[in-house]
Order: structure tokens, then C-alpha cells, then sequence
């Protein structure tokens, strides 16, 4: 992990390729990995993430717990790569990759037949579970909408916001926004959804509205049910 010297974990391992099946993962835990790795720094990747590096460690522990080995140790203050995470690190760069091409080849194609789509960034902390089921609800609601989603952290949607590369974000709340950033409540849960104040477009305004109506009906004692 982290802070340690080289010393591999045991082989509690989560599948025979160097990408186990350990449910939770999600590419922003990759993406976070991927940074660190390319940068040998956790301190210039944090900069490059625009998030703390604490944060940043606690990703890559927390990735390590997942899939049961380490992936990075340090060394005269340089980050560096395993024998395991160094395959680790090529296969998780193809997978972020492909779906990367995947989430291009999805917009593309539903533009040529007229429908509207966009993107939401949407954080994986504790407390935006149901946001979740709130969008797939969505997406079952309107077959003629794509609704591309983007799981990563509270931090990179707000950033993801800010560079445009999402319409709108499920952030937690309380969130370290600007006046860029327009953000509305959702009743009484812990997190909001959020867009770019300049970027109110008619998806934004589609989806906003539907889910008004849906947490109205859903509504007991200013709880989602």
C-alpha cells in the first residue's frame, strides 16, 4: 500500500486475470491508479486530480483492498510500480480505453437517429445510493433519452463540470462549489444534482424536471422512499 516498502500482499486474489472480478470496483478507482502510476508521484498526481493526497492514498488503499494485492510502494519519495501492478497497470489503461470508446461509440450513434444525450458524472461516496436507482428509473421513463453515467468521486464530478466533458453531476453534499457551479437538493437526501450555470441546456432542464416530479410522489417526511 501506500507508505509501505515493496512488499507484495498475499494471494488472496480476486480472479485469475490481472483485472479480478471484485464487484465494486469502478474505473475512477482506475483512472486515479493510472495517474499515480504514469506520474511515479502521488503528490503530482493529486495536483494533476485536483484533489488532496490523502485522498488520493486512501483511493489507491482502497483499490488494493479490492482486489487483494499491492500495486504501488514508495522509494526515495518515488511511487513505483509492483511486478504485479505493473500488469495490473496495462490492463487497467486498456480497460479505461475501451470504455472510453464504448461511452464515444454510445453518443454517437442515437445523435444520428435524432435522440438526445448527454452525460452525468455521478459520485460513488456513501450517501448518493439511491441516485442511482433515481437515473435508472429515468432511463426506463424515456427510451428516447441515452443518459451516459460516470462514476468517480464527488471532487472529479465537480471538475468533470467545470472542463464540460459532463452535462450534469449527483454530487454529496455539502460539495466545495463556485458560483460556476449551480447545485439543487434533492429533499432532504445527502446530494444534489449539479451543473454548469452557463450549460442549462434542455437535457439538463429534462431531467431536472423529471425527477421534481418523481421525489414529489416519492416523498415522506422530506425523505426519499
Amino acid at each position: 500500500m501506500y507508505g509501505q516498502t515493496n512488499r507484495e500482499h498475499s494471494d488472496d486474489y480476486c480472479g485469475n486475470s490481472e483485472i479480478p472480478e471484485c464487484g465494486d470496483m469502478e474505473l475512477w478507482q482506475l483512472r486515479h491508479f493510472v495517474t499515480v502510476a504514469r506520474a511515479q508521484s502521488f503528490g503530482k498526481a493529486a495536483v494533476a486530480m485536483d484533489i488532496s493526497r490523502f485522498e488520493l492514498a486512501r483511493a489507491i488503499n482502497e483499490l488494493e483492498e479490492q482486489i487483494g494485492f499491492q500495486l504501488l510502494y514508495t522509494a526515495n519519495n518515488v511511487a513505483r510500480l509492483t511486478e504485479r501492478g505493473s500488469a495490473f497497470l496495462d490492463a487497467a489503461e486498456n480497460l479505461i480505453a475501451h470504455a472510453d470508446a464504448v461511452e464515444s461509440l454510445a453518443a454517437d450513434l442515437p445523435q444520428a437517429r435524432g435522440s438526445t444525450v448527454f452525460t452525468v458524472a455521478r459520485a460513488t461516496e456513501a450517501g448518493v445510493d439511491v441516485a442511482r436507482r433515481l437515473l435508472l428509473r429515468f432511463r426506463a421513463a424515456h427510451s428516447d433519452v441515452l443518459l451516459l453515467e460516470r462514476p468517480m468521486s464527488t471532487v472529479d464530478c465537480v471538475q468533470a463540470l467545470r472542463e464540460g466533458s459532463s452535462d450534469m453531476a449527483v454530487v454529496g453534499l455539502p460539495a466545495d462549489l463556485d458560483g460556476m457551479i449551480s447545485v439543487r437538493r434533492i429533499g432532504a437526501a445527502e446530494f444534489g444534482l449539479a451543473w454548469r450555470a452557463d450549460r442549462f441546456t434542455p437535457a439538463v432542464a429534462l431531467l431536472l424536471s423529471w425527477i421534481d416530479d418523481f421525489v414529489a410522489g416519492q416523498m415522506q417526511d422530506g425523505h426519499l422512499t
